[in-house]
Formats: C-alpha cells, structure tokens, sequence
C-alpha cells in the first residue's frame, strides 16, 4: 500500500511557520508628561509713543476699542510744523524760478558766444584777405593793422564769453543741486506733519489709554510712559518657560494641551509649539517656548482668549528623556 501526500496537507503547516518568523510583538513608546505654567500674549504688541513734543489735540480711541492698520488714533497740534512745511515749499518755488533763470542766463551767454564766433570767422577771412591786398601793394601796411587788431578784439571778447558761459552752466548746476536740496527739506518738513498723527502699526485692540485731549506729550526719551498700547489678538501666543531638564525634549510642532486658563474654568484648549529660544536664558536657566492660537470673534464679536490670561500647559515627552 502505497501512501500519498496531498499538497494540501502541507499549506497550513507553511502558513502558521511563516507567520511565526514574520510576525513579532510591537510594544508601545512610553510617554511622559510634565506640567508648566503658560501665560497668553497678544501676538503682537505695540506701544505708541509721540515722535513731536506738543499737545493732544484729539484722541480718537479708547480702551477695548478695535483698531485697523494706519487708523488715526491721536492727532496733535503743533503749529509750527505746519508752518514750517508751508516755508519749505515756498523754498522749492523760489529754487524753482532760480533754476529757470540761471537756464535762461546759460542761453543768452551761448547766443553771446555763437554771435562772437560767427564775427570771428568773418574778421579771420577779412584778415586773410587784406593781407593779399597789403602783399599786392594795393592797400597800405596801416589798414592790416587796423584789421589785425579788430581780428584780436573779436578773439579776445570771445574768450571772455566762454568764461562767462562756463560761469554761467556753473550757476545752473549750482540751481540744480539747490532744488534738489530743497525738495529734501521738504519732504523732511512733510514726514514731520505726517507725525502729528498717531496711527496704528496694525489690526488689534486698544489695551492702555494713558493721554487726554489737551496733555503736553513728549518724545520717548522724556516720556515715562506710552500713550497708547495696541496689541494684536486675533492670533495670540501661549509662552512658557521650560526647565532646563525638558529642554532637550522639546521640538517643532508637539502637541501641547492647556488648561486651566482663567476666564475658560477647565475647557481644554489643544496646540502644538510654534518655536523656541533653542538657547537657556542666563537668568532662569529656562528656556522659552510658544504656542500660536487661533482667537476668532464669537456671534457676539467677542473673542474666547484674552490677553495676560494664564493657565497650565501638558507637554509630552518620551519617557526615557
């Protein structure tokens, strides 16, 4: 009797041998997680001194009030820049009317000298030909000379008129440079008028008002404190400040969790970092790190994150770091 072995029989066997050496067990990376501090700031922040010393004239904002880019928000008044605008362009109108009389003094010395040439040719071949005349006895010695010395006249005035017109294309270039300089001035003269108006870096809210109507306002040097402060919060940032021991373990785009945020109770916001210092900071031996967050207006138009809010973040980390 004769035993067979069917194909069939062997494939499982195969089957469950290649799953044994393929397969094999895959163990999940253990986390850490560890808690910081988080502090919520306007994305950015501006505060707005005055460039002029004066006084107020109006201010046109107040505190909570939304601000767009190049709005108005103060204007001040001080005369004497105005006035001094209104002389630079005074100044630039003269220079003007300079300009085109120095132009038109370099073309009437041109003519000048065109009409001296042109008498110079003339007496050139009045000369050539009295000396023909002289040399066939037909005029005497006298009248060369007489002809000779008008000849030297007209070359003598002619080198006159070319320093004249030399002087004159000068006194051009010197009105050239003298407009040029005045325009200057008062485009100086009208970027001071444009500081007599205050106006916002970019979209955001008023946060602090510290001038009123009629206050004498000074340059930063001098001033102890902004006028305005404007902070941008459709986009905010959460900063945290990182122990040196987690510093490592921190990287672009890891998931951060936060909590505990004053005016949302124990709403869990999700965020990932946006960057960080990559160095310790010399004081704290900490290192900064930031989250960017998203701050839409509600139906209402208010908006959920407000700035100076502070809270808890999570940050995970491998477990081995």
């Amino acid at each position: 009797m004769r035993l067979r072995l069917r194909p069939a029989t062997c494939r499982p066997i195969l089957s469950v041998l290649s799953v044994a050496v393929c397969c094999g067990v895959v163990r999940p990376q253990e986390t850490a997680t560890f808690t910081v501090p988080i502090q919520i700031r306007g994305f950015e922040r501006a505060e707005l001194f005055a460039r002029l010393e004066g006084y107020v004239a109006e201010v046109l904002v107040d505190i909570g009030d939304q601000v767009s880019t190049h709005q108005v928000l103060i204007r001040l008044n001080i005369p004497e820049v105005e006035a001094e605008r209104l002389r630079r362009q005074k100044l630039v109108s003269k220079a003007e009317a300079d300009l085109q009389s120095q132009a038109a003094d370099v073309l009437a010395t041109r003519a000048k000298l065109d009409a001296l040439l042109a008498m110079e040719r003339l007496r050139s071949k009045e000369l050539q030909r009295t000396k023909k005349l002289v040399a066939s006895g037909a005029l005497r010695e006298e009248k060369l000379d007489e002809v000779e010395h008008a000849y030297e006249s007209v070359k003598a005035e002619q080198k006159s008129m070319e320093a004249v017109v030399a002087a004159a294309e000068a006194h051009l270039y010197g009105a050239r440079a003298a407009i040029e300089v005045a325009e200057a001035e008062l485009r100086k003269a009208a970027t001071m008028v444009q500081y007599l108006e205050i106006r916002a870096a970019f979209d955001g809210e008023i946060m602090q008002r510290n001038v009123d109507t009629g206050d004498l306002v000074r340059t930063p040097s001098d001033a102890d404190r902004p006028l305005l402060v404007l902070v941008r919060t459709d986009r905010l940032r959460g900063v945290m400040m990182v122990m040196a021991d987690h510093a490592n373990s921190i990287h672009l785009s890891q998931k951060v969790e936060i909590k505990g945020l004053q005016g949302l109770k124990d709403e869990l916001i999700e965020a990932s970092v946006s960057r960080f210092a990559r160095s310790l900071n010399e004081g704290t031996r900490m290192m900064r790190v930031e989250v960017d967050l998203e701050n839409p207006k509600s139906e209402s138009g208010t908006r959920r994150l407000k700035p100076g809010d502070y809270g808890r973040a999570y940050v995970a980390i491998p477990a081995n770091k």
